[in-house]
């Protein structure tokens, strides 16, 4: 069984290597914009599978425990769109927000919110 996982570990690591090769100007734009949705997603994923999973489980399932291919089936759709509306809900609007953190230079930013002091 382990011989499955290095195998595994092993195919990751190649192809992290040759993804680091490959430079953002050789891609097409649509390519540039789904990595860019894709790793805007990884981090709500990390932070909602579990959620997603518990209340998937509490909703589907009250009195008993659904099987694990049932949450395979069920999990990853579900976990792919509370992420999407997490960036697009809460993640692009407080994007001004952050550009005024980050350059304390209000640009775009919603009436009430005004510039960082240095």
């Amino acid at each position: 069984m382990l011989h499955g996982f290095y195998l595994a570990l092993a195919l990751n690591v190649s192809a992290v290597f040759c993804l680091a090769q490959v430079k953002p100007r050789a891609l097409g734009a649509r390519l540039v914009r789904i990595d860019r949705l894709l790793g805007n997603l990884s981090y709500p994923m990390f932070l909602l599978h579990f959620p997603v999973a518990y209340v998937l489980t509490a909703v589907l399932s009250p009195s008993a425990r659904l099987s694990g291919g049932t949450l395979l089936i069920l999990g990853p759709p579900a976990v792919n769109l509370v992420a999407l509306l997490v960036v697009v809900l809460v993640d692009h609007p407080m994007e001004p927000r952050r550009a005024v953190v980050r350059t304390g230079v209000a640009t775009d930013v919603p009436e009430g919110l005004t510039q960082v002091a240095h």
